[in-house]
C-alpha cells in the first residue's frame, strides 16, 4: 500500500514537473536564439529590429510557452494540490530565463522581474482555473476552450481591430478600453514600459504588422491602465473560479448518475 502511495505521488509530481522542464528550456533556447540582437549583434536570427522591440518580442514568446504549461498542468491534475505544485513549478521555471536575460542584457532590473513574474503568475493562475472550471466537461473540453479563449485575448488588438474601429466611430469609450486593457500581452508591456524604453503606442502604430487593420492609424487608442490593476483583477477572478471549480461545480458533476 505504501509503495503504491509513495509511487503514485512521484508520478504526480512528475505530470506536474516536465511542462515546467519543457518552459524553461524552450525559454531559455529562445533567449540564446535573440540574445545577440538584443546586443545590437544578430544573434541566430538576424533581425533589423530595435533591441528593446526584440526583448519585448521574447517576453510575449514566455507569457505565451507559460499559458500553455499552465493549462496543461491544469487538465492533467487529478487534485488541488496537483495543480498548485504544478503552477508553483512553473512560476519556478520562469526565473532562471528571466534571470538569465536580465544579466546577459542588462535591460531588466530585478524590480521588473518581479513585476513580470507577478502579471505572468496572474495571468497562468487565470488559465489554470478556467481550465480546471471546464475540466468535468472532458480534459480535451478544457484544454480547447480555455487554449482558444487565452490565445484570443493575447491577440486581442489584432484580431478585433474592425471592432475596435467600429466602437470608435459610436465613441464608446469605456468597451474600447476595456477589450484593450484585457490583452494580456500589454499589462507585460506596461509592466516593463521603463526598463526597456518601450512604448506600447508605437508597437500598435508599427505598419507591417496592422497594415491590413489599420490598429492605430486611424483609430484613437483608449488609455492602457497600470499594469498591477488587470493583474489583480485577473488574479481575484481566478481565486473565485478556483472556488467554484473545486467546489460547487465539482460537487454538482460528482452527484450526476450515470448513463
Amino acid at each position: 500500500m505504501n509503495s503504491t502511495l509513495s509511487f503514485l505521488s512521484v508520478s504526480e509530481f512528475a505530470g506536474a514537473a516536465w511542462p515546467a522542464g519543457v518552459l524553461a528550456v524552450g525559454a531559455t533556447v529562445a533567449w540564446a536564439a535573440i540574445s545577440g540582437a538584443v546586443h545590437g549583434g544578430t544573434g541566430w536570427i538576424a533581425t533589423a529590429m530595435p533591441a528593446a522591440a526584440v526583448l519585448a518580442g521574447w517576453l510575449m514568446l514566455l507569457m505565451l510557452m507559460a499559458t500553455m504549461a499552465a493549462i496543461m498542468i491544469a487538465a492533467q491534475a487529478t487534485r488541488p494540490a496537483v495543480t498548485a505544485t504544478g503552477l508553483g513549478l512553473i512560476v519556478l521555471a520562469l526565473v532562471p530565463p528571466l534571470v538569465l536575460a536580465t544579466i546577459s542584457s542588462g535591460e531588466l532590473p530585478m524590480l521588473v522581474v518581479l513585476r513580470i513574474v507577478a502579471i505572468l503568475a496572474a495571468w497562468m493562475l487565470l488559465c489554470v482555473a478556467l481550465t480546471r472550471l471546464l475540466h468535468p466537461l472532458g480534459p480535451s473540453v478544457a484544454v480547447t476552450t480555455t487554449a482558444t479563449l487565452a490565445m484570443a485575448l493575447l491577440a486581442l488588438p489584432v484580431v478585433l481591430m474592425p471592432l475596435l474601429a467600429d466602437l470608435t466611430q459610436w465613441r464608446d469609450d469605456r468597451l474600447l478600453g476595456l477589450i484593450v486593457n484585457a490583452c494580456p500581452v500589454l499589462w507585460l508591456l506596461d509592466g516593463t514600459d521603463q526598463a526597456l524604453r518601450f512604448n506600447w503606442f508605437w508597437w500598435s502604430h508599427a505598419r507591417l504588422m496592422y497594415q491590413f487593420t489599420g490598429l492605430g492609424q486611424n483609430t484613437p487608442m483608449p488609455v492602457l491602465q497600470p499594469w498591477w490593476e488587470p493583474t489583480a483583477i485577473s488574479a481575484a477572478l481566478a481565486l473565485g473560479m478556483l472556488g467554484l471549480a473545486e467546489g460547487p461545480v465539482r460537487k454538482y458533476f460528482l452527484r450526476r448518475p450515470g448513463p
